[in-house]
């Protein structure tokens, strides 16, 4: 088992999730997406695995607090303020990595509460 960190918000969904409007996640999330593939890779595509594969419960996480703030740089701020936060989560199945830049898939055992 290990412990494994994720930006993510009061009900347990990260900030690549669509239904986000925030203008820092927005932003981040286009600058990501726009930018050379070896900084913010798919972790589907690093390791070819389709989604459709993996559990429901499968997220996307960090190995270190290091990899996760040299993925997430100088957003961390802004996403916090629109209420993101930065979770430890410990003793986790991890189902795939690390890949070159610390992304790890997991099972999320944790219940998700309701959105605000």
């Amino acid at each position: 088992m290990s412990t494994v960190y994720r930006v993510e918000d009061p009900s347990l969904i990260g900030p690549y999730s669509g239904s986000y409007a925030g203008n820092t996640t927005v932003r981040m999330r286009d600058d990501h997406n726009n930018g050379p593939a070896s900084l913010h890779p798919s972790p589907y595509t690093s390791w070819q695995i389709r989604m459709g594969t993996q559990p429901m419960e499968t997220r996307c996480a960090f190995d270190s607090m290091q990899a996760l703030f040299r993925w997430f740089g100088g957003w961390l701020p802004g996403m916090i303020r629109e209420g993101f936060r930065i979770s430890a989560i410990d003793d986790v199945q991890v189902t795939a990595g690390p890949d070159d830049v610390g992304q790890v898939l997991f099972i999320d055992k944790r219940k998700r509460k309701g959105r605000k």
